[in-house]
């Protein structure tokens, strides 16, 4: 079912949600959560960085590093531009 997130609050509570999702081993119902945030705000950092995350693991570095990239670019949110930062940084 998707999610209603016309208002940014909404937003901001779905990517807390995937967040939760995530630390629950439940990465293919945040990486949904976060799909849908990123219609609404494409290039949300949190919200980049968590799907950067999620393929990470999945996948490998190399499909993440576009998410993480976009995150490390970030003026909005700098601890998570630094922590994309380092990501990509890491050998």
């Amino acid at each position: 079912r998707a999610l209603r997130l016309e208002h940014p609050r909404r937003a901001d509570i779905a990517k807390l949600l995937a967040l939760n999702l995530i630390s629950s081993g439940k990465a293919r119902e945040a990486a949904s959560v976060l799909e849908e945030v990123l219609k609404v705000a494409p290039q949300d950092p949190l919200a980049r960085f968590a799907r950067g995350w999620i393929k990470l693991k999945a996948s490998g570095f190399k499909a993440a590093s576009e998410d993480f990239r976009a995150a490390a670019r970030s003026q909005d949110s700098p601890f998570t531009a630094r922590a994309a930062s380092a990501l990509l940084k890491a050998p």
